[in-house]
């Protein structure tokens, strides 16, 4: 699948608080069992995850036509000892029973750990 594009909420940067992502996929070959994503915050993945069916407002995508777009959005709950400071936003993407999510095809962004960096977020402190 292509990633399109990216729209970000960062209703809540800090510890304990959520970031919410829409991801804009264009899947390149048909799957009936859909994609999975792996989307996290933070190089190492502790900082935080959205790895899971979606936020509440999402509606799982079954199944993904080639060509056709679909927008996905998942919920980065971030962990409540996050430190402050800038963060990458990763996203990879696979189809269910190859493994863990691989890079996005043809991309120009930054790979970590075989994910995308498609943003950085701003955690501010607990108190802000």
């Amino acid at each position: 699948a292509e990633l399109l594009g990216y729209r970000l909420y960062p209703e809540d940067p800090r510890p304990g608080g959520a970031v919410r992502v829409d991801l804009y996929w264009t899947p390149l070959v048909s799957s009936a069992r859909g994609y999975a994503v792996n989307i996290r915050l933070g190089q190492d993945g502790r900082l935080g995850d959205g790895n899971g069916p979606g936020c509440e407002d999402s509606r799982a995508v079954p199944r993904w036509i080639a060509g056709q777009s679909v927008v996905q959005r998942a919920s980065l709950s971030v962990a409540t000892d996050a430190p402050p400071g800038r963060h990458p936003i990763l996203v990879g993407i696979s189809r269910p029973g190859l493994g863990g999510g691989r890079p996005l095809p043809s991309t120009d962004l930054p790979i970590h750990d075989g994910l995308v960096e498609i943003a950085t977020i701003e955690l501010s402190t607990q108190d802000e």
